[in-house]
This record gives structure tokens, sequence and C-alpha cells, in this order.
């Protein structure tokens, strides 16, 4: 019997096989395409974020788009899903919220790092990825219905800056391929969170730079302390937000040193309270915060209710200007640290302004110093000629100078009345301003005044405090100054090259500052007044010597023309006559002073040199031979080399010796000089060297009269004698006839 095949079980084994063939590759086909599909929404994801990322100006805007990015391409099952990138803020020590996609919001916007499967990640630095959050022990719930959720955290250059994460209400929601691409992401995302920083940090000090560039600018405008304390001040409260500041400069007190507010924040608190500098060495400097507990010191709170709530303080020493600046704030806070950049330039910058005012202002009162001390020497130099008599003006102009440059209320000086410094009693030469009549008008013992003196010269001997220091003075001074209201007294011993010359005297209302500087400035004031006095006693004795000098001068000329006129009877009288009438003329002609002085003199000793002729020549009844008539000529020669040993001898002697012949046509002797080329004093003496000859008897001749003398004058102007001088002296000695004809 044949055998029947049945092919309808085998074909629908066949298609079954090949139908399980071809799910087998749909569903191979599928999950590749559902893979790629994945990639291309995480590269999609990254397309659309980087440059939103690029774009971004802060960091909140970088943090917003990458969660946008997240929420649409990466996990699009939103509202489902819950997405969150967590940046760490330092100065909370927690991972703050910074952005956020979700049907909820967050519950808290900072999460502490040391708990939950977030700080897991943060810790460990590595992704964490839960597919049932209900068994992890760490889990620390946020959204409620939360199942699974993947952390990755954000890797820095030096850090973690934060973490992603991502929560879903299904179990088991994330893959390796999640963590994969959310690790991707989070890379990307630290590089520009750091480029950003840079960015910002980069900008930031910029602005700084600018900010102080601009500072500093301010600071080299600024004159005076106060301008440049007040915008240190005012750039540290604005940079630091800081709720108090102050900035104290050392000064000179009535006390002593002291502490002067230069800047002062809050205002409204009124003036801080006066602070010794040596409190300022309790102070710790730098930055530092009160502890729980912990008070401030009393130097601090004694500023002001302000100053008492501060919990953290920074102090700066100003060590170039001698200064300190505090800042204070309410509660410790953790300030940037551009802040604390800045903080120490900006102080350093103020010191240094503080102390380049400091040398200006020290520079300006030596100037001022400078310009008063000229002003003396202007006086003196001004008044040398007549310096001993007008000493005590000078003194009165130091005097003036000096208490305005110091600001004290009154000044005198003590000195010798006698001439030289001898004397054993002060007395008070000039004063100025607030000097007690019981004070100036008592004279002052040597002794007493060297017994007050310190042992150096120009060393100031100082009372501060007259009722503290009474013991140390006279009980009359002491009294007077209390009368007087007076507080402070000093003196300074004036001394030149070894010699006491007086004593400068100083009188205030309140004590005298304790800087060294100010009295090294007003020593100098002290030696510009001994200056003035030894010269004024140098002047003096001087002055003596030239009077004894010329007195001896005069003695021995008036003796040599004495000598000259008993040589003859005939000429006796002739040098005293022509003396007076040569000084007459000579004043109508315009000598005065010591010039009409030393016209005296030629005229006295114009024949000196005929002590060289012999009395057989010059007494001669007859005339003259020529061999005599030579040797008398040369007595002009002679005379003039006589008084040429005269030491300081006026040139006006000289010419009257040596030209009193010679003539105006050139025809007289020794040198035959013509017209205006001899000396005008000759040309005086020459006409009235004449007109006493004429007029007066001679061995050889009876005397010209009056008349004929004056017509011999008057015919002979312009030929032997200079016209205007004829002139001149036809109307001294005859002034009731009409001279002005021309001759």
């Amino acid at each position: 019997m044949e055998e029947v095949v049945d092919f309808g079980q085998g074909a629908l084994l066949w298609v079954l096989v090949l139908l399980l063939l071809a799910g087998a590759l749909a569903l191979a086909f599928g999950i590749r395409w559902w893979r790629v599909r994945r990639y291309l929404r995480a590269y999609q994801a990254l397309v659309d974020w980087l440059p939103a990322a690029v774009q971004a100006e802060d960091k909140k805007a970088l943090v917003e788009a990458a969660a946008d990015a997240i929420a649409r391409h990466l996990f699009p099952g939103f509202p489902a899903h819950h997405v969150g990138i967590l940046l760490y803020n330092p100065q909370r020590g927690a991972l703050e919220v910074v952005a956020h996609r979700g049907k909820h919001p967050p519950s808290q916007d900072f999460l502490p790092v040391d708990e939950g499967i977030m700080g897991r990640a943060w810790h460990t630095g590595q992704p964490q990825r839960v597919a049932d959050v209900h068994r992890d022990p760490d889990y620390f719930p946020v959204h409620p219905d939360t199942r699974a959720e993947l952390d990755v955290p954000i890797p820095g250059a030096e850090g973690l800056l934060g973490v992603i994460g991502v929560e879903s209400p299904r179990r088991r929601a994330f893959d390796a391929q999640d963590e994969f691409f959310l690790s991707t992401l989070a890379r990307f995302l630290g590089l520009a969170l750091e480029h950003l920083t840079t960015r910002e940090a980069l900008a930031r000090r910029l602005a700084m730079r600018e900010r102080l560039s601009r500072f500093y600018a301010a600071l080299r405008k600024a004159q005076r302390l106060e301008e440049i304390a007040t915008r240190f001040g005012q750039e540290v409260l604005a940079l630091s937000q800081a709720v108090a500041g102050a900035v104290f400069l050392a000064a000179e007190g009535e006390g002593g040193q002291t502490a002067r507010a230069l800047f002062f924040a809050p205002a409204s608190q009124g003036p801080p309270p006066a602070i010794p500098p040596s409190a300022w060495e309790d102070l710790p400097t730098g930055l530092w915060s009160l502890s729980p507990g912990e008070t401030l010191p009393e130097t601090v709170q004694a500023l002001g209710p302000a100053w008492q709530r501060v919990r953290m303080l920074w102090v700066e020493p100003l060590p170039l200007s001698h200064g300190l600046a505090l800042f204070g704030w309410e509660q410790p806070q953790q300030l940037p640290l551009w802040v604390w950049e800045i903080l120490p330039l900006v102080g350093q910058a103020v010191d240094g302004a503080l102390v380049r005012e400091a040398l200006v202002r020290r520079l300006r009162s030596q100037v001022r110093h400078l310009r008063n001390l000229r002003a003396v020497d202007q006086a003196m130099t001004s008044r040398w000629l007549g310096l001993g008599r007008a000493r005590d003006q000078v003194l009165r102009v130091l005097l003036r100078r000096l208490r305005h440059a110091f600001h004290l209320p009154g000044a005198a000086i003590w000195g010798a009345s006698l001439e030289g410094d001898a004397a054993e009693q002060f007395v008070c030469l000039a004063f100025d301003g607030r000097v007690p009549e019981a004070v100036r008008s008592v004279a002052i013992s040597r002794a007493r005044l060297v017994s007050m003196q310190a042992s150096e010269a120009f060393s100031p001997f100082v009372i501060y405090d007259i009722d503290e220091q009474a013991d140390l003075l006279p009980a009359s001074l002491y009294q007077a100054l209390r009368d007087s209201g007076l507080r402070a007294f000093a003196a300074f011993r004036l001394m030149a090259h070894g010699r006491l010359m007086g004593q400068l005297e100083i009188f205030h209302t309140q004590p005298f500052p304790k800087r060294r500087e100010w009295w090294t400035n007003l020593s100098a004031y002290a030696y510009q007044a001994a200056i003035v006095l030894e010269q004024t006693a140098t002047w003096r004795a001087l002055e003596r010597t030239n009077r004894e000098l010329k007195a001896a001068l005069d003695g021995a000329l008036h003796a040599w023309a004495r000598t000259v006129g008993r040589r003859s009877q005939a000429t006796r009288g002739h040098s005293k006559r022509v003396a007076a009438l040569t000084v007459s003329l000579g004043r109508t002609l315009g000598f005065k002073g010591e010039d009409l002085a030393a016209l005296r003199w030629g005229a006295l000793l114009h024949d000196l040199g005929k002590v060289g002729v012999p009395d057989a020549v010059l007494f001669k009844p007859g005339p003259l031979t020529e061999e005599e008539f030579a040797l008398v000529r040369q007595h002009s020669v002679w005379g003039d080399e006589i008084v040429g040993e005269i030491p300081h001898i006026s040139p006006i002697v000289r010419h009257m010796v040596r030209y009193h012949h010679e003539r105006w046509d050139g025809s007289g002797y020794p040198d035959g000089l013509r017209g205006e080329d001899i000396p005008l004093e000759a040309r005086v003496l020459a006409v009235v060297d004449v007109w006493d000859a004429l007029t007066s008897d001679r061995p050889y001749r009876p005397a010209y009269p009056h008349y004929a003398a004056l017509i011999y004058l008057r015919e002979n102007a312009g030929v032997l004698f200079d016209p205007r001088v004829v002139r001149q002296f036809l109307r001294l000695v005859s002034p009731d006839e009409n001279h002005n004809a021309a001759y």
C-alpha cells in the first residue's frame, strides 16, 4: 500500500521558524534603532546646550540651559522624571539647587553634602545609579514619587563642582547608557563652569584693576590726610560691606601721643574718643572672628555702639604713616577671596599716600620756615649799613614770623643793651604778641639766664606746664605767667662762636608739642636770632673801629696839610681856604656824602707834593728858570705818590692831587689832559686854586682885586678852565651879577 506524505505540519513548522527569525531580526533591529535614537538624543542634547553654554553670561544661565537639554533630550518623559543640577556653595558648605525640572518643585534649596545618595556621589566622586531608592539606606527623600535615582558628579580641575541628579517614578528606570550620557554631559558642564569662572574672575580682576586705578588716581589728587583716609574707608566699605570702619593716625595731643581719627563710620555716632597708640599693640592684626562668648577688646568697644555689635574684625597696620585701619562686620562671613587680595593692596596704597602727604606737609612747613628765615636775612641785608640801629626792628620781623609759623601767643628776645657782650644784665630787645609786661620790663641777670639753659647751645629749656614744674622757674616769672593765662614756657640760649648773646623765650597757653621736628625747626629761628645779635655786635665794633681809624686818619692828614702850609707865610691858610670853597662849589655841582668829604681832603692835600720842592725854588721872589719850573711841576706827581700810599684812599683825592694843574685846552701838567678827560673834581679844584692864588699875596706879586680875578676866570673859561665850573663858581662868589653869558 502506497505511503501518503503529509506536508501540512512541516510547512507550518517552517512558517513558525521563519516568523520567529523575522521577529528576532525585527527585535534586534528595534533595539539597535532604540540605542541609536538614544545616542542621537544625547548628541542633540549636547548640540542644543553648547551654543547656550557659550552665550551664557553667568552660572545660573549656563546650568539652566544644561537642565533644559537633559529634560528635553535625555529623559523626555517629563513631568514623570525630575532633573536637578546642584552646585557646591562654599559659604554654606552645602549643595545648592541651581536648576530644576519636574512636576514637583524641590522641597529645599540646599542639600547637605554628607547625606543621601547625592551626598555619596559627592564624597566618592563616582556616579550613583540606584534601581530602587527605598532599598538604599542612604536615600534622602526629596520627591515622594521617586523610585529610581541617578546622580553624576560634575568634575572640575581642582575638585568637584556639583552634582547632576535625575529621579524617576519607575524602578530600574536608568541603565549604564544613561549613566554614560549623563556623565559625558557632566564633564562638558564642568569644563564650561570652569571656563565661565575663569572668565568671570578675569572680568572681575579687570574691573577691579580699573577700580583700583581710579582709586589710586584719586589718592594722588588728594591734598589732605582726611581726604585720603575718607577715600580709603569708603572704598573698603563698598568692597566688603563692612558696617563700621575707622582710620587713625598718631598725633601729638595735650597729654602726649594720641590717635587722631581721619575717617570714622558710621558718622552718626559722633567723633570717636582719643585712643593712645600704645593701645594698638594689644590688637591682633589681620582678619579675625570672635568665638561664642568672646568679647571685643575695650579699645574697639570704646569706639561706639556700632562697634560693640561687631563679630568679625579686620585690623590693618599702616606702619609707614604710624596709623591703623579697622573695619568690622556684625556676623562672621566668608568674604570672596578677591576681596582679601584687594584690601591689603588698598591699605598699602593708602599708607604710602598718607606718608606722601605727610612728607608734602613737612616739605611745605620747611619751605615756610626757610621763607621766614630768608625774610629775616633780607631785613638784615637791607638794613646792614645801619644794623646797629635797626637791630630791634630786624628782631621784631623774626619774632612775628616765628609766632605765625608755630602758632605761638607770644615770643621775646633778650640781649645786651651795651656794645659788646660783657654786660651782666640782659634786657628785652624785642617782643611780639602776648608777653607779660611784668616779664619784658625786668632785666635778666646773666647768671640767671645761664642757670636756666640746657647744656647745649640752642637746646631749649622747656616748661611744658608751669603748675607741674613751678619749682624750675623763678617765683616772679611763674607768677607773671600765671597772671597772664600762659601755661607753657621755653627759652633758647643764643650762642655765637662761644659767646652768650642773649635768650629767645616763647610762651603758650597750652603745653608745647613734644615732636622733635617741631623743636628742631624752632631752634633754627633761635640760631637766626643769635646771628642777628652777633652781627649787630660785630657791626657796632666795626663802626667804633672805623670811627677811631677815621679820626686817626683825619689827624694825620691835617698834620700833613699844616706841614705844607707852615713852609711859607704867604701860602699859610691857602689849603684851608681852598678846601672850604671847593666843598661849597662841589655841593652846587652835585657832590654829596663820602664824595663831598673826599673833595675836602683832596683840596686840603692838593699841594702835599711841594714838600719835595726846595725852599729856594718854592719861595724864589723872581721868575723861575726852566729847570726850576720843571722841578715845581713835579709836585703834583709827588703828591699823588704820597697819598697813593694811604690805604683805602678815595680816587677823588688822588685825582685832585695829580690833575689840579691840568687845563681845559690841554696845556696843563703833568699829563697834558684836556676837556672832560680831566676828572670833574680836578676841574673844580683848578678854578678854586687859581682864584685863591690870584686873590692872595705872593712873594713875586701883590694880590689881584676881586673884580680882576673874576675877569681873569671869565676870560679863560673854555680855554684854561671848564666853562660850566667857572659859571657855577662866579655865581657862588658874585651872586649879584649875571653870569649866564656864554664863555
